[in-house]
C-alpha cells in the first residue's frame, strides 16, 4: 500500500492536479504517526475541506 506523510504532494493519482493535492491521513502499520486529541479547530477545518473535495477517481472495494 503506498503511505505519504500528511501534507506531502500526494502523485498517487498520477494526473494534472497532483501537484496541488496534499495528503491527508494515508497511515500505515508499518508507519509511526501521531495519535490524540484533535484539536476542534482543525477537526473542522478538515470537514469543510472534506465537503469541497476534489475526487479525482472512484475507488471501489476493500483492503485488508
Amino acid at each position: 500500500m503506498n503511505w505519504y506523510a500528511d501534507l506531502t504532494e500526494c502523485d498517487y493519482f498520477r494526473t494534472w492536479h497532483s501537484s496541488f493535492l496534499r495528503a491527508v491521513g494515508w497511515l500505515d502499520h508499518g508507519n509511526v504517526y501521531t495519535r490524540g486529541t484533535v484539536d476542534p479547530q482543525v477537526l473542522a477545518k478538515l470537514t469543510e475541506l472534506h465537503r469541497d473535495a476534489l475526487e479525482p477517481c472512484h475507488v471501489m472495494g476493500f483492503h485488508d
